[in-house]
């Protein structure tokens, strides 16, 4: 069976309290992440050439479809083991905000103003910086908060360009 990223080798995840089938994730070997960090680098330009406005829907969508599906993220996270019903729903709503924070501060990305009149004869000289993207982060992330902590990657990097919208590459044409 196939993952979206083109990953057959997968883990069974297991209810802890019943054994119950929950799902599978995938096993990813060093040449998977090759294989997807080098798509992902292709799709860079595209991402560093996508409008503000665009990040920002995007994220905005996501935030939205998290939210639609709260309970259902919440009562896998809980199925899993590795939280309660309680701290799962906590953790799906820390999810959304990042997601949305991350979606404002695309907003006020910008750059800097410096003065250069800190050296004599450099008076009425300004420089200014602005942050740009480089290139691909690769991010791994534990399991103990499986949504949030992937959030805190996934967010700023759309802000920052760094990354194309998630069904870009996740789900290749």
């Amino acid at each position: 069976m196939a993952t979206t990223l083109g990953i057959s080798n997968m883990i069974d995840v297991y209810d802890p309290g019943n054994d119950e089938l929950i799902g599978s994730v995938a096993s990813a070997s060093f040449e998977d992440v090759e294989r997807v960090l080098a798509t992902a680098s292709k799709a860079v330009d595209t991402a560093r050439n996508m409008p503000t406005h665009l990040r920002i829907s995007v994220l905005r969508q996501v935030s939205g479809q998290l939210e639609q599906r709260h309970a259902e993220f919440a009562e896998l996270i809980a199925r899993e083991g590795i939280r309660t019903i309680r701290e799962a729903r906590k953790e799906v709503t820390c999810c959304i905000e990042t997601i949305r924070i991350s979606a404002e501060e695309a907003r006020r990305l910008g750059g800097e103003t410096i003065a250069f009149d800190q050296m004599p004869g450099s008076e009425n000289r300004f420089g200014y910086f602005k942050r740009l993207p480089i290139g691909v982060v690769l991010a791994i992330t534990p399991y103990n908060d499986p949504l949030n902590l992937v959030a805190h990657k996934i967010g700023p990097a759309m802000w920052m360009a760094t990354m194309p919208p998630p069904r870009s590459l996740c789900w290749p044409t």
